[in-house]
């Protein structure tokens, strides 16, 4: 397993945030967290990279193995070198360390001693991938958010990590954007096999790439699963805080009406497969 949580439990800021945690990730996996505001969602990130203990205070219980690391023991420098996280707003990930795309890219790899012509070619490589070659000599604080959520993720990846976390990745980006920044994500893990967490409320994103969800309340794991499975059953998410999707309700309500059997539907082309199904 590349990420192994075993009992675990986190007290910060004075309470429990989270509670008797227990999940495994498989190398390559897409995994999907979600849960209402103030689940244990970003909680849970935090540890599995470091940043609780080692930037926060905190009282832990359990155990977090990640890439065969101690997680509760290990320095962030240390995870770094395996795993890399994506924030909500890719603003404050932005170094501001140099003037242009280029240079904000390769901080890392320059604080990693990485030899000047591999940098150069690491870093060519990946802006190319995410479509950033063509400004890459403009400063990153000019472009659009779509495209600067492109750079923090580039910022990482050109580091080659094992894990990749996108907390919340697309929230501050239309629909356009999250395509944009997604699409780049499913391109690279393809490519390299990256062990992804995906973060978020947009269940519609979830249905494409997920392969199993993780629903989280009150800093507990209250369900896990299929994510079709999961994401399909209305009644549940509802009375959980979330908010089911669109295609789904209609489903629910079709089924009240005696006019649809069987799951409720997560996307639409499932929707019309299986309406024309009963024609």
């Amino acid at each position: 397993m590349m990420i192994e949580i075993k009992d675990y439990s986190l007290w910060a800021g004075g309470k429990k945030v989270l509670d008797g945690i227990n999940l495994s990730v498989r190398e390559g996996e897409f995994l999907a967290i979600t849960g209402p505001t103030g689940s244990g969602k970003t909680e849970l990130c935090y540890s599995i990279i470091g940043i609780y203990p080692n930037m926060l205070p905190c009282r832990q219980k359990g155990k977090i193995k990640v890439c065969g690391m101690d997680a509760t023991k290990a320095k962030p420098a240390e995870l770094a070198m395996h795993v890399a996280y994506v924030f909500q707003n890719p603003i404050s990930q932005l170094t501001g360390y140099g003037m242009s795309v280029e240079e904000e890219v390769a901080f890392g790899l320059e604080n990693r001693g990485v030899e000047r012509e591999e940098m150069k070619e690491r870093v060519e490589r990946v802006l190319k991938t995410l479509g950033l070659w063509e400004v890459r000599k403009n400063s990153p604080f000019e472009l659009s958010g779509g495209q600067q959520q492109k750079v923090a993720l580039a910022s990482v990846l050109v580091l080659e990590p094992k894990v990749l976390i996108l907390d919340e990745p697309t929230g501050h980006l239309d629909s356009y954007g999250t395509r944009m920044v997604l699409e780049t994500v499913d391109k690279l893990r393809e490519e390299h096999n990256i062990t992804t967490i995906f973060v978020s409320h947009k269940f519609k994103e979830m249905v494409k790439r997920a392969e199993r969800v993780v629903v989280m309340l009150d800093g507990r794991i209250i369900r896990e699963g299929k994510t079709r499975d999961v994401l399909s059953d209305a009644e549940f998410l509802r009375k959980n805080g979330m908010i089911p999707l669109p295609i789904t309700e209609l489903s629910e309500k079709l089924r009240e009406e005696k006019r649809w059997k069987g799951r409720n539907a997560v996307d639409v082309e499932g929707f019309v497969a299986r309406w024309r199904e009963r024609r």
